[in-house]
């Protein structure tokens, strides 16, 4: 079995990936979050101990991965999201470009529909624009 290394789990470590997670710079403001005195977050680095029920509540609270917050494991699921998030973003792109483009032939069709003069040409351009829809 791989344990981690110990630096992994020090105090000072263990609050600063808290920060990253909250998006916040300052001590104090992690302070704040866990409702503690900024003092706490100075005595837990200075004697490299932390009240790890506290922190594991806030981070359940918060949704935060523990691996992440104890031992700088980074979770796999969040890089599997950003990709399909990138993959998704852009196969919504291209489809949007291309209904653009569908809703642009139909309103062509649709101004057209006045010139045309029988109705066999008229049920022909209907049948286009059903038939670019469908794509």
């Amino acid at each position: 079995m791989n344990f981690p290394n110990k630096n992994t789990q020090n105090a000072t470590l263990i609050i600063s990936r808290l920060k990253d997670l909250a998006n916040i710079k300052r001590d104090l403001q992690l302070a704040q979050l866990l409702e503690v005195r900024p003092t706490t977050l100075s005595t837990w680095k200075k004697r490299d101990s932390i009240d790890y029920r506290l922190i594991i509540d806030f981070c359940n609270a918060k949704g935060f991965d523990l691996n992440f917050v104890f031992f700088g494991v980074e979770p796999i699921n969040s890089h599997i999201e950003d990709l399909a998030q990138l993959l998704i973003g852009k196969v919504k792109g291209q489809f949007e470009k291309e209904i653009s483009d569908i809703k642009g032939y139909q309103a062509d069709l649709v101004n057209n529909l006045d010139k045309l003069k029988t109705k066999e040409a008229i049920e022909i351009a209907k049948k286009k624009v059903a038939k670019v829809t469908k794509k």
